[in-house]
């Protein structure tokens, strides 16, 4: 059964997974094959092939798997992603020989794995400057990008000075964190039983069309697949 779990700064997915086209996530992603290995394949169409592989935010890709993957999200400010983050060689795309990386058990939930990962990581365990982790705690419950210069005021920051922190800290700019974010919002709003523009607008997308491409760059896949995707209580 093909399913995703939502959480706070972390999505999970297990299921089938067909081709897909090429993509940028704004958040760390780790696939892992369970019996059998995944492909991933570069922008410049090189392979990486094996049980478990860690992408990091914002390089280009697409996953060559016929059967069924688990797949975990991580956005770069949490501790978890720190974590992950000390515990590869630091390359674009990373193939990690041990298949129980992070305790992963193909054997449990996807929920329960995720739950339990997250027990064994200290929440206050990150190298995010603490007036950016404040910023991006705000900026999740209404990601909009009109809102960054006086959320940056009520910090003792300059606009131009919070999204240099969220470059540095993220590796990539405020506005595309936010644009995740939005992402987040509409996929949860489809797994809520909303329709494909309701989802949009909740979002925060200006239409459906806007939400199908700016899914498509990012994740690879269109609103409608997600939206035939299983639902899962959310996690923390």
């Amino acid at each position: 059964m093909n399913a995703f779990v939502f959480g706070d700064g972390w999505a999970a997915y297990r299921g089938h997974s067909s081709d897909n086209s090429p993509h940028r996530h704004a958040a760390i992603q780790l696939v892992f094959g369970s019996d059998r290995a995944v492909c991933v394949v570069d922008a410049d169409g090189q392979e990486f092939s094996g049980h478990t592989i860690v992408i990091q935010p914002m390089v280009e890709h697409r996953l060559i798997a016929k059967h069924v993957v688990s797949m975990l999200y991580l956005e770069p400010q949490t501790p978890l992603a720190f974590r992950v983050m000390g515990e590869i060689a630091g390359g674009d795309i990373n193939i990690v020989d041990d298949r129980g990386f992070l305790g992963f058990d193909s054997k449990i939930t996807i929920q329960e794995w995720v739950v339990n990962l997250l027990d064994s990581v200290p929440r206050s365990r990150s190298t995010v400057d603490h007036r950016l982790f404040t910023a991006l705690q705000q900026l999740a419950e209404n990601p909009n990008e009109m809102q960054i210069a006086s959320l940056a005021e009520n910090l003792g920051l300059s606009d131009s000075r919070l999204r240099f922190l969220a470059r540095h800290h993220l590796g990539f700019p405020l506005s595309t964190w936010l644009l995740w974010r939005k992402l987040d919002r509409a996929a949860r709003a489809l797994h809520d039983g909303e329709t494909l523009v309701d989802a949009a607008l909740l979002g925060g997308f200006s239409d459906q069309a806007h939400l199908s491409r700016t899914m498509r760059r990012m994740f690879g896949m269109t609103p409608r697949a997600v939206q035939g995707l299983t639902p899962v209580s959310s996690g923390r």
